[in-house]
């Protein structure tokens, strides 16, 4: 099962909405292992970070989503971190999808992201996704950020299977 886990990227300005159609946690059994995952949930002030409200994502970036200002004023950012803080999400991979003239339609691309993001998580982690103690998740571009040129799955990304803050990075961890 599915279960939807919203990950906004941002806005490329005046040219609109140039987000993700969300990103999407693939679930599986409990794992029973003897190393605890380093997580928490102490949020990191906006100062530990830089604030950026459009995020083209790079293998080993560790980052939050968050919400600023005050409604209605408000607006959405990524905030990234350097790994060693308390962070959300870890990006692990950054996969293309395969040449299409016209929006392929979200189905499509979230097919196309667990199943690829899955095949990527071992590479990142040195332990099979369906062993380890992380969850994934996956962002794809919406037919708005398509239109934009933003072709490919934003990215694959690594998020602790309980909601809690990530502590450090888990490329190479095995865990």
């Amino acid at each position: 099962m599915i279960v939807a886990r919203l990950v906004v990227l941002g806005v490329l300005g005046a040219a609109g909405l140039a987000g993700c159609a969300g990103s999407h946690r693939a679930h599986k059994a409990a794992v029973t292992t003897t190393a605890a995952p380093t997580t928490t949930t102490t949020e990191p002030p906006l100062a530990a970070g830089r604030q950026i409200s459009v995020y083209t994502p790079s293998v080993g970036d560790c980052f939050d989503n968050r919400t600023i200002g005050t409604p209605p004023n408000t607006s959405e950012i990524v905030l990234l971190l350097a790994c060693p803080i308390p962070h959300q999400n870890e990006v692990y991979a950054v996969v293309t999808y395969p040449p299409a003239a016209t929006f392929p339609g979200t189905a499509a691309l979230e097919a196309f992201a667990k199943a690829t993001c899955v095949s990527n998580f071992a590479a990142y982690v040195g332990k099979p996704y369906e062993t380890s103690i992380y969850d994934l998740a996956y962002q794809v571009p919406t037919a708005a950020s398509w239109r934009n040129g933003i072709r490919h799955v934003i990215g694959c990304l690594l998020v602790d299977r309980n909601g809690n803050r990530l502590v450090g990075t888990a490329r190479g961890s095995a865990r």
